[in-house]
């Protein structure tokens, strides 16, 4: 039985990142080694090898998403381009026939639809095996801080007469560092949850705990 890495997926999670700093790609990591913890990312055939990438996706779309509950921002990509070249067409179209009637799809736009579908019913099984390896709040965290950047408090600060001008926030280079920050602050980012972040919480929590 093969197994399908986190190189290997990465064909599908470096083209899925929208900051600057490309965080993302930490949190795809750790989800990824997540799913390889539950057995989630082997294969004996084809056709389950592009099963396993398909989750991959799934991890991609409930990010988006979850960027709209937390930063009010979304991915401006098409999913139907991200697997262009990845997975063949025939292939999403038995995925697509399993959730939907083929009959129903025409074109490209209508295809996607189909595809989102896909995602929309694996995202659960997805989250539910990362949700064995982690807890809501660490998922959580390990999202929300790819375009939130806290700060150290264990830095230095500039401090003159008293007032501190500026707080230093962690610099992060590798995953080793990311991860690191996340044990860090995830206490706090939990405890300080705003409106917005609430919603975001709780889009997690009813995906990890279902």
């Amino acid at each position: 039985m093969a197994r399908v890495s986190f190189s290997e997926a990465c064909i599908l999670f470096e083209h899925a990142t929208v900051w600057v700093s490309e965080h993302e790609e930490y949190w795809y990591q750790r989800a990824w080694e997540a799913l390889e913890k539950q057995g989630e990312t082997t294969y004996d055939t084809k056709y389950e090898y592009y099963q396993v990438l398909l989750k991959a996706l799934a991890i991609i779309r409930v990010y988006d998403e979850f960027c709209e509950y937390a930063f009010e921002m979304k991915y401006n990509f098409s999913y139907w381009d991200l697997v262009d070249d990845v997975i063949p067409y025939f292939v999403l179209g038995q995925f697509v026939a399993r959730n939907a009637n083929p009959d129903d799809f025409f074109d490209e736009d209508e295809l996607e639809s189909g595809l989102l579908a896909v995602l929309s019913n694996m995202r659960y099984s997805v989250f539910q095996a990362i949700g064995k390896e982690m807890d809501s709040g660490a998922v959580f965290t390990w999202m929300y801080c790819t375009g939130f950047t806290p700060v150290n408090w264990n830095a230095p600060v500039d401090e003159k007469d008293g007032v501190v001008s500026e707080f230093e926030r962690y610099e992060i280079h590798s995953y080793e560092e990311y991860a690191s920050m996340i044990d860090a602050v995830e206490e706090e980012i939990l405890f300080d949850l705003t409106y917005r972040t609430y919603e975001a919480f709780d889009f997690v929590n009813a995906l990890v705990a279902k």
